[in-house]
């Protein structure tokens, strides 16, 4: 690739070692990863509860192979996705003045960090580009495979430069509400193909911990571009119900799963927004958004209303608590209990 300087990659993991054992897996089989300085990012237990698991997660991550220095950050709390992310991306900005980003249920594709690398090391000096995306929407934009500029930032698999990131904050207070006039809204909802503004009025309001919305409210109000590719570098396999910002009541595919690609993806000469791309994205936006309403309005999307189910884990696990629980009584009379450590 020729990279004038490798991009240090920060991934970011807190409860599933089993993604990031995958996500770690995929990284390494990229050409550059034996070139990257590799930064882990724990976050720490909330509890007793989940500590076993966390642990286990801080295993997969010192099992890290295949890069150049793997460094480990092993947080003592837990501080959350959104301030692990804020700190961990100024922290490396501040250090090499760019960072790649990776969470720990993503699976990149061979070329990601060829594509990351080549982009942040051709777009450095433009200051309208302020993202590089290794993910993109499930459209087809034909033949052949390429990269263009559109005005919206990803948090799957993406990176910046220090320039771009000052300036940023993840403090709500931070970020003037009286700012979201009319023509600003319709703007940041991409011509109102999708209702970001409702993300950022509830991250406003303390009812979601969103760093991505923040984000994209940063890029927009300073009218930048990003790089994304017509071919998605990036498959989210979190969409498993194992997140923690996860909709468990989910029972179909998430509209935005992608399986990733190899394609090269040869990138603009100039920096400019690709007006047809950018047409098809708010197509789709406005197809997922519409989509959304009917279900929730009962129209003819809609899905039968369903009592809310147990996740897997405790449906197999509950009867076994309570035959346990039979056993227990029968042995020590009726007023016995058991206390289960999780």
């Amino acid at each position: 690739m020729g990279s004038a300087v490798v991009s240090p990659i920060a991934i970011f993991c807190y409860n599933r070692p089993l993604h990031l054992a995958r996500c770690l897996e995929s990284l390494a089989a990229n050409k550059l990863a034996a070139e990257s300085e590799l930064f882990i990012f724990c976050d720490g237990s909330k509890s007793s509860m989940d500590a076993e698991v966390v642990e286990k997660t801080r295993d997969a991550a010192r099992n890290a192979h295949g890069f150049r220095v793997v460094q480990l950050r092993e947080r003592e709390t837990n501080r959350g996705l959104s301030r692990s992310i804020a700190e961990g991306v100024s922290e490396l900005c501040d250090r090499f003045g760019r960072v790649i980003v990776v969470e720990d249920d993503l699976i990149v594709s061979a070329s990601f960090l060829e594509h990351m690398n080549g982009a942040l090391d051709r777009y450095e000096a433009e200051d309208s580009v302020m993202q590089i995306s290794g993910y993109m929407f499930p459209i087809d934009f034909g033949e052949p495979a390429r990269a263009f500029f559109l005005p919206l930032t990803t948090s799957w698999g993406w990176a910046t430069w220090q320039r771009a990131w000052a300036g940023f904050t993840n403090n709500p207070s931070e970020v003037a509400a009286a700012e979201l006039d009319e023509k600003t809204i319709r703007g940041f909802n991409l011509d109102d193909s999708y209702d970001f503004t409702r993300m950022l009025r509830d991250r406003l309001a303390g009812r979601n911990d969103s760093w991505a919305i923040l984000w994209w409210w940063h890029v927009f109000k300073n009218n930048g571009l990003v790089l994304h590719p017509s071919r998605s570098l990036v498959s989210n396999i979190g969409l498993d119900g194992s997140g923690t910002h996860y909709n468990r009541e989910r029972t179909q595919p998430h509209p935005w799963s992608t399986t990733v690609s190899n394609a090269a993806l040869p990138t603009p000469t100039k920096v400019a927004l690709d007006e047809p791309a950018f047409a098809e994205v708010k197509v789709f936006l406005q197809k997922t958004r519409v989509k959304k309403s009917r279900q929730l309005a009962g129209g003819p999307d809609a899905k039968p209303a369903k009592k809310k189910k147990q996740s897997w884990f405790w449906s197999a696990l509950n009867p076994l608590l309570e035959r346990i629980a039979e056993k227990a009584a029968e042995k020590n009379g009726a007023g016995a209990r058991i206390k289960i450590k999780a």
